[in-house]
């Protein structure tokens, strides 16, 4: 499918204009009619958005919301739905005199010409406010993951969701936003019960080596995870409790700290 229509508001107007009076109509059934009306089987040949949704309905909302007004019958008929009625003509423009030219007294009298009056018009191309959700939702898709990537850039309080504020609720993101919400909180829950734990381990560690557990900090960033079992080749000091180890003792090695006891590392519930 192609990512453009051959075919503009202009059009689906001039189409809408001419109709018969209808019943209350869907606008994806009106868009398929206008489209038999401009040569074509319905409206899913005349393209689509990178997001799998027809183009034709959107552009007729747009024509439906533009002479709703004028005169032609086109009117709302519900969510998403519209009617024509019968006596609806295009309204009666009011003549623009055409000015007459004096001719000025000269030896050769030269005709002025009059320059035509040209009312100029102002298209709306926009679908304004009250148009139904579903005719919106022609635009664009939001499961998309590029679209949504760009709404997130244009919205600073993403991840801030508050299901109390109407802002929040009524947002094409909400749902997006709840999600991360939850994870940022089940995040910040995971990284207190790890400190938690570090710092009870800590304090076994105190109680093992004889000291108080405000005398050993582990660094934020100590590497636990990838921590060595080894045998000392020779005389040196603990990094988590300053306590001396010996050669041919077994330490741990924990990177980005040092060398630690091994009951430190037990404490910790390092793993060979």
């Amino acid at each position: 499918m192609s990512n453009s229509c051959m075919y503009n508001q202009n059009d689906a107007e001039k189409v809408l204009q001419n109709l018969l009076p209808f019943n209350a109509v869907s606008t994806a059934k009106l868009a398929d009619l206008v489209a038999q009306k401009l040569g074509h089987k319905d409206a899913s040949e005349l393209g689509t958005y990178n997001s799998g949704k027809l183009m034709f309905p959107a552009i007729v909302t747009n024509a439906c919301n533009r002479i709703k007004d004028l005169g032609f019958g086109i009117k709302k008929a519900g969510r998403g739905k519209w009617e024509k009625v019968a006596g609806g003509e295009a309204p009666v423009a009011t003549p623009v005199a055409t000015p007459v030219a004096t001719p000025v007294a000269t030896p050769v009298a030269t005709p002025v010409v009059a320059t035509p009056v040209v009312k100029k018009e102002t298209v709306e191309l926009t679908v304004i406010d009250d148009s139904p959700v579903e005719d919106h939702q022609l635009l664009y898709s939001i499961e998309d993951p590029s679209t949504r990537d760009f709404f997130i850039s244009q919205t600073p309080c993403f991840g801030k969701f508050v299901s109390s504020a109407k802002e929040c609720s009524s947002c094409v993101l909400a749902s997006f936003c709840s999600a991360l919400k939850g994870e940022l909180k089940k995040e910040k829950s995971q990284e207190k019960a790890q400190v938690k734990a570090q710092v009870k381990a800590v304090e076994e560690v105190a109680e093992k080596v004889g000291l108080k557990a405000s005398d050993i900090n582990v660094p934020d960033s100590a590497q636990l995870s990838n921590a060595k079992k080894l045998i000392a080749r020779q005389d040196t000091v603990c990094a988590a409790t300053g306590q001396p180890i010996k050669s041919g003792e077994t330490i741990w090695f924990i990177a980005r700290w040092g060398l630690c006891k091994e009951e430190v590392g037990t404490a910790l519930g390092l793993e060979g």
